[in-house]
């Protein structure tokens, strides 16, 4: 278990309240909201769930940053920092959520973002109609020097102080983080804190092993935000303190394991927050060499990003080269197939060719033999049209003597002397016998 600070017997939404106070810049009219702010795998989303589900408005932080609503659609709170525009704010500052840059370094790169900043909280306090709001992104912590104090005054501060060797132990097993590494990722975000201490109210909630945070509860909340109307924003609380637990991964680690390989830096950064979240005052009143990581910690933190880097940049190249050993197996099957059936095409081609090349010389055979046919057709048809025409000739003689045989016989001279040959006729019959052969 973490070792508790110097303990007071002053009820902790007293104390809490007394502490804010004292700052001179926040009366009675509360806050526009809170900043869940803590390290990576502090629980920084549980709390956020546990305001929004009481009430709080979310002001968003997955959607585009600038996002005009479609006409007829529900109003959304719309997003103060989307985590796309904290990662590119970040880059700019050379830096990410692994490898936070200085304050220096983000200030120098807030210029272009500042005014959207203000106007993002302008509208998202306009959407919420009065009622205050949340924003508990862990990308939020690294560049809050870039939203600068008069954004940040009208907000309070919640830190969550888990211990630091379970944080280094959760990004151990989850992000491959070695364990020394993420101490000093820790030591970075807390002294992002220290620095944004002077620009915002910071309270500091201690979180156990067990998922707990007893300093922070629904009543110390509202005494805080809300002091006027304490009484009716707790009946919107489904429970009175948020549970952690679910989102912590079972990861703990006691004070005497943190202290046994924490840097002096370290140890002086937790004394300080153990005792101000034991307190329940305002984080003030320590040493300027606190706002600032050590050396030590920016070294080892580029390092192991480098070393991350090349180590993924690795596995990067192994990938693409066995994505382009399957993307050539896969490129030679098609190929070997598509050769394959381009032979068989090939090969039905010239089979047709054959087969038509036989077709048309039988074709020519047969035509060939047809143009014979047809000479020898047309040299009888010549023939028997010369025989008729011969036929016909000799048809018009006959059929001319036929017409002056006619004649003959129908002529009277021809009846008259028929008539008087009569009786020279009957005597060859009788002497000739028949009158056939005389005739012939």
């Amino acid at each position: 278990m973490i070792a508790p600070g110097p303990r007071t017997d002053t009820p902790t939404a007293t104390r809490l309240s007394s502490s804010v106070s004292e700052t001179g810049t926040v009366g009675q009219a509360g806050f526009d909201g809170i900043l869940v702010l803590g390290a990576p795998e502090s629980g920084c989303g549980a709390v956020g769930s546990w305001l929004e589900s009481s009430g709080y408005h979310p002001v968003n932080t997955c959607e585009g940053f600038l996002i005009e609503a479609p006409v007829g659609s529900p109003v959304e709170p719309p997003t103060l920092i989307s985590t796309e525009w904290a990662e590119f704010l970040l880059s700019m500052a050379d830096g990410s959520w692994e490898l936070p840059p200085l304050s220096a370094t983000v200030l120098a790169e807030r210029a272009s973002l500042i005014e959207a900043f203000q106007q993002r909280l302008r509208d998202a306090a306009d959407c919420a109609h009065g009622m205050p709001l949340v924003l508990s992104d862990e990308n939020l912590v690294p560049i809050l020097p870039a939203i600068g104090q008069a954004t940040l005054s009208r907000y309070l501060g919640v830190f969550l102080l888990r211990n630091p060797l379970a944080i280094a132990r959760s990004l151990s097993e989850r992000y491959d983080i070695a364990i020394g590494e993420g101490l000093f990722l820790w030591e970075h975000y807390a002294a992002t804190v220290f620095a944004a201490a002077h620009d915002i109210p910071v309270v500091v909630v201690n979180i156990d092993d067990s998922g707990h945070a007893p300093g922070l509860s629904a009543e110390a909340i509202e005494t805080i935000v809300s002091p006027s109307q304490v009484a009716e924003r707790l009946l919107g609380y489904k429970s009175p303190s948020p549970d952690l637990a679910p989102g912590l991964d079972g990861f703990g680690a006691t004070n005497d394991e943190f202290l046994e390989i924490a840097t002096r830096h370290q140890i002086e950064m937790w004394s300080v927050l153990t005792d101000t979240a034991s307190s329940g005052l305002q984080l003030r009143h320590y040493q300027e060499a606190l706002e600032r990581p050590s050396d030590r910690a920016v070294e080892v933190l580029h390092d192991g990003a480098r070393h991350r880097t090349g180590r993924v940049s690795k596995l990067e190249f192994l990938r693409v080269i066995n994505e382009g050993r399957a993307s050539y197996d896969a490129l030679s099957a098609e190929s070997e197939e598509r050769l394959s059936s381009a032979r068989a095409s090939l090969a039905e081609a010239l089979l047709e060719r054959d087969q038509l090349r036989e077709a048309v010389t039988d074709l020519m055979q047969r035509l060939r033999t047809m143009g014979v046919t047809q000479a020898e057709g047309h040299r009888k048809a010549e023939r028997l049209s010369k025989e008729l025409e011969e036929l016909n000739a000799r048809q018009a003689e006959l059929v001319k003597d036929s017409e002056e045989l006619h004649k003959v016989y129908a002529s009277e001279s021809w009846r008259v002397g028929y008539t008087l040959t009569t009786p020279v006729r009957r005597i060859k019959e009788i002497v000739f016998g028949t009158g056939k052969g005389t005739e012939e």
